[in-house]
């Protein structure tokens, strides 16, 4: 419902576009955090030293080191669960078996979002 006065109900078609837009919002809000980061790096940077040793300098980061570990404290800043399955579009973090598109989908993501340092 809006604020315009009306009780019209919304159609899925509607809530669909509404959910998409606030999506594509969150996504842009989230990606715009970097430097909140940057300003507590220190407290991640031993994590993220172990996991440059473990990718080969990030060179092997696939879906299948995604799926033995999700990666999630290497991005700047650091993606929640919740946030990394609103990105993936699936809830990943939380099974047992990660479908390998969408343990592609995390380590895609993962890559894109590596901490600049």
């Amino acid at each position: 419902m809006f604020n315009d006065g009306s009780d019209a109900k919304l159609s899925d078609t509607q809530l669909d576009k509404h959910r998409q837009i606030s999506e594509n919002e969150f996504i842009s809000q989230r990606n715009s955090k970097k430097q909140d980061y940057l300003d507590v790096f220190e407290v991640k940077e031993q994590k993220v030293r172990e996991f440059i040793e473990r990718t080969d300098d990030v060179r092997n980061l696939s879906g299948d080191l995604f799926v033995r570990d999700p990666t999630r404290h290497v991005t700047g800043p650091p993606v929640s669960q919740d946030d990394l399955n609103t990105f993936v579009g699936a809830n990943i973090t939380k099974r047992k078996n990660v479908p390998r598109d969408a343990a592609d989908e995390g380590a895609a993501i993962i890559k894109d979002l590596i901490d600049p340092k």
